[in-house]
């Protein structure tokens, strides 16, 4: 209970200072150093869908000297964003879309983030806000569910990706494909001549008797019945061996279809938890792996939406837990 009190508290004290630091720049910077990237700058914006329908951002541009307020063009989540200027991180002040970044000296900067998209009935709903020309470039397992023909200003295809230069502001839905899997069924004949069978009919004498002759139905009955469970136990046994088959294909194109998003840090990462047991804090795998804190963080974030690992709050720590295991090799 005195522990979420505390934590309440650090989050209230931690908004005010965010509040009055970004009122203390704008009042006391001046006025021509804040910049709005959309009017002033010409920044190279890429958005990628990938195969499990996650959107990335990556924005490039120039900036000189000063403090610079930038209007993002697609909402961000706000734990995900870096700022890396000379391969270092840079620090920032997100508020309500904008960005605020505070340079001594001028130079080429990279904002990189997971977009805040909204998932309703299996469409996602991607919403660019900006007036700007961005890059969008679509995974193959992506479905557009809208042709946005007004907003194209380009388009281009390669390497299984579609790529489309689209001037916002502008909401595109789209789809993931279902994983498919293709079954061949071979059929062999062989070539020797199937043994020749003769039949033997054996016929049998009436025998006259005095007691009442009963008909011999049963025999007949059996071995019919006999037939039609034979053939149930095959079609069953046939069912489930189609349904393990497609199950382990499926399962082996859901594997590879994961194995696909994943880079160098998110491998990484699940090594350290396998190695660690399958869980560790967020500082001992910042121990384990060399990336900056904001980098390692996206990327457990990216594995979460993923499915592989969950994060849990222990006090002020988080602790990742690994919760689907995945072949590497």
């Amino acid at each position: 209970m005195y522990i979420a009190v505390v934590v309440n508290l650090m989050i209230s004290l931690w908004e005010i200072l965010k509040i009055v630091t970004i009122s203390f720049i704008l009042l006391f910077l001046p006025l021509h150093h804040i910049t709005c990237f959309s009017q002033e700058s010409s920044p190279s914006v890429v958005v990628g869908i990938d195969s499990n329908g996650l959107v990335n951002v990556n924005v490039k541009l120039s900036l000189n000297e000063g403090l610079h307020e930038i209007i993002l063009p697609v909402e961000p989540i706000p734990i995900t964003i870096a700022v890396v200027g000379d391969d270092k991180d840079l620090p920032l002040i997100y508020e309500e879309g904008r960005l605020y970044i505070y340079l001594d000296k001028p130079l080429n900067i990279n904002i990189n983030y997971i977009a805040n998209i909204t998932i309703e009935n299996n469409v996602f709903y991607l919403n660019i806000k900006t007036p700007d020309v961005i890059e969008l470039r679509i995974s193959k397992e992506v479905i557009l569910l809208s042709w946005p023909e007004e907003n194209v200003v380009d388009i281009g295809f390669a390497q299984g990706i579609l790529t489309l230069w689209i001037k916002g502001p502008i909401t595109i839905n789209y789809a993931i494909k279902l994983s498919t899997t293709q079954t061949s069924k071979t059929i062999t004949t062989s070539t020797s001549p199937p043994p020749s069978t003769t039949a033997i009919n054996t016929y049998e004498s009436p025998t006259l008797a005095t007691s009442t002759a009963t008909p011999t139905f049963t025999n007949g009955l059996s071995k019919s019945m006999n037939l039609i469970i034979i053939a149930i136990i095959a079609a069953s046994v046939s069912c489930v061996v189609v349904f393990y088959t497609l199950f382990i294909k499926k399962r082996k194109v859901g594997q590879s279809s994961i194995l696909d998003t994943l880079g160098e840090v998110d491998i990484a990462i699940i090594k350290s938890l396998e190695a660690r047991g399958g869980s560790a804090f967020q500082t001992e795998l910042q121990n384990d792996i060399n990336v900056p804190k904001t980098t390692l963080w996206r990327h457990i974030k990216k594995l979460e939406k993923l499915g592989i690992v969950k994060i849990e709050k222990i006090g002020l720590q988080n602790k990742v837990v690994l919760t689907k295991k995945i072949k590497l090799t």
